[in-house]
């Protein structure tokens, strides 16, 4: 597969240890009005707590019978192990765009004006969904962290076609570049960072803040293979065993920081 990981583009990714993280966060406090030499009224801190727990596994176990392996030649242990890295990496890619309905919706509603209506993509409203989307986390005070994390947007490829074919049209110098190289990973337009990625449900794109989803990641066994030479499962042969172990969350104040757009091709 070898598609580039935008999970590790978009997400504030932890790779650690622990399997639960809190993630606590403040209410705003009220502002005051003030009269001087009169005492203030004192507020409580409310903090609430969400947690991260890293507690979704799975595992990519290969088993090469001994005799095969001489016969057949499959390539190297570790071209074996990059294979697996590259299919667990897509499995965390899938996690993390399956838990889009704990976003804010973003359909036709947000720009024409039809509630709840997919938006067709085309040429001529790309800019649209853009700087709509923009409007909508900047309103949502995200614009701080919008300047700070930068945003993205995540197509599946029919959309990112479109996007790209938007690109070609609109500028000069712009335009030229993406004409003879094609946009890139992650390519900027808009404001935003532009990637594709095949495991976005169907029907759908994502635009956010970046570092606004979490991805919990278990340190101790992302990429770190397991080489077995005792005839794993009772097998004469070789096993190959990868794992992975992660949590996605979207903290509650930052789901509208994320946009679960709905989406078809024009």
């Amino acid at each position: 597969m070898n598609e580039p990981s935008v999970w590790k583009e978009v997400c504030n990714v932890i790779f650690s240890d622990t399997r639960v993280f809190n993630v606590p966060y403040l209410a705003d406090l009220t502002l005051e009005n003030v009269t001087r030499s009169s005492p203030y009224t004192a507020q409580a801190v409310v903090q609430t707590n969400e947690s991260l727990t890293i507690s979704t596994d799975r595992t990519a176990p290969f088993v090469i019978p001994q005799a095969d392996y001489y016969q057949t030649r499959y390539g190297g242990f570790m071209q074996l192990a990059e294979r697996q890295a590259d299919q667990l990496d897509a499995f965390i890619e899938a996690q993390l765009w399956s838990s889009h309905a704990t976003w804010s919706n973003f359909n036709e509603g947000q720009i024409f004006g039809t509630e709840g209506t997919s938006i067709t993509l085309s040429i001529a409203n790309v800019d649209d969904v853009v700087t709509q989307a923009k409007r909508i986390l900047i309103s949502a005070r995200g614009g701080a962290l919008l300047a700070r994390n930068g945003g993205f947007c995540t197509w599946r490829p029919n959309e990112f076609a479109i996007v790209e074919q938007w690109a070609m049209a609109n500028g000069f110098q712009f335009a030229d570049e993406v004409l003879r190289n094609g946009i890139r990973f992650g390519f900027r337009a808009g404001g935003l960072s532009h990637y594709v990625s095949t495991q976005v449900p169907s029907g759908r794109a994502a635009i956010g803040v970046k570092k606004a989803i979490q991805l919990g990641i278990l340190k101790s066994t992302y990429g770190v293979p397991k080489f077995l030479n005792e005839d794993p499962g009772q097998i004469h042969g070789f096993g190959i065993v990868s794992q992975i172990s992660m949590g996605v969350l979207t903290p509650t104040p930052w789901t509208s920081l994320v946009l679960d757009v709905a989406v078809v091709s024009a």
